[in-house]
């Protein structure tokens, strides 16, 4: 994911359909040449608590990333994705509309508590806010229930065996609608970019063995100098949320730890390989 001119945009919890009328959690990130879509667990022992399903990086949290997990699915470039335009392109209409009705059943609710201040007989002016309340909760609810289906976006996959279609459900119509318009300003810039690099193809992923229970996995890097078998090996970073580890993994023969160091009594986030300063 690591590219000088890649950069990310947003990240939301949707759900999936799957087999047999199942909805899958998942987790979309949005980069501005990538998307990927992950599964979602939540690590055990953290505390619960109500996290945002989106976010992007002006207000970026990263206590969602702390208690749960995630195992990249499917990563798509945005070359390949295209938002399949249906009957439901009156989406910014269908939420005014909702807006306005909401809106209205509150401005009924007050004149419905003013009315019941008069002193005078006011049973027929009790009929009409009444008619009138129960016509605009029918009315939202017919909307509210118009809106479940706008909560559903449909993306065009182009592969090599053909053109698939995902479906992504968002929790709001504002969410789906934000969304898609960060999807559609990412691939304008994509495509109005001179200097585009192929996305690296993903070949295989390397299984690396725990060294001691509890670490997680935080980032890693490949070194500046070779091996004896003229390759990079890969520092590794650990951390239990108290100390970091990094370890010097070799991938060759096969993948094998070569050695652990503990560094400090912190998390390590980032790691670089940074090369020494030249002689003048």
């Amino acid at each position: 994911l690591v590219q000088p001119d890649r950069t990310f945009i947003r990240y939301d919890f949707v759900t999936i359909p799957g087999g047999l009328g199942t909805k899958k959690d998942r987790c979309l990130f949005l980069f501005s040449d990538l998307l990927l879509i992950t599964s979602i667990k939540r690590k055990s022992g953290t505390m619960r608590k109500t996290s945002p399903s989106s976010c992007s990086p002006s207000g970026f949290g990263f206590a969602v990333f702390d208690m749960n997990k995630y195992k990249l699915l499917l990563r798509f470039s945005l070359d390949n994705l295209d938002i399949l335009k249906t009957a439901d392109v009156g989406l910014k209409r269908a939420i005014r509309e909702a807006e306005n009705l909401e809106e209205d059943v509150s401005l009924i609710s007050q004149i419905s508590e003013l009315v019941s201040r008069l002193n005078c007989p006011h049973q027929a002016l009790d009929d009409t806010v009444r008619d009138m309340m129960t016509s605009l909760n029918k009315q939202l609810a017919e909307r509210q229930s118009y809106d479940l289906q706008l909560l559903n976006l449909q993306l065009t996959v182009t592969t090599q065996e053909g053109v698939e279609s995902l479906t992504i459900i968002f929790p709001s119509t504002e969410k789906r609608s934000s969304w898609e318009l960060a999807f559609n300003e990412a691939k304008q810039k994509l495509a109005l970019s001179t200097d585009r690099r192929p996305p690296p193809e993903f070949l295989h992923p390397v299984p690396i063995r725990k060294t001691r229970a509890g670490l997680q996995f935080t980032c890693a890097v490949a070194t500046l100098g070779l091996n004896a078998h003229g390759l990079r090996d890969v520092w590794v970073c650990n951390s239990d949320g108290y100390v970091g580890q990094v370890c010097v993994l070799s991938l060759q023969p096969e993948p094998t730890v070569m050695s652990c160091n503990g560094v400090c009594n912190a998390r390590i986030l980032c790691i670089a390989s940074i090369p020494a300063a030249s002689p003048v």
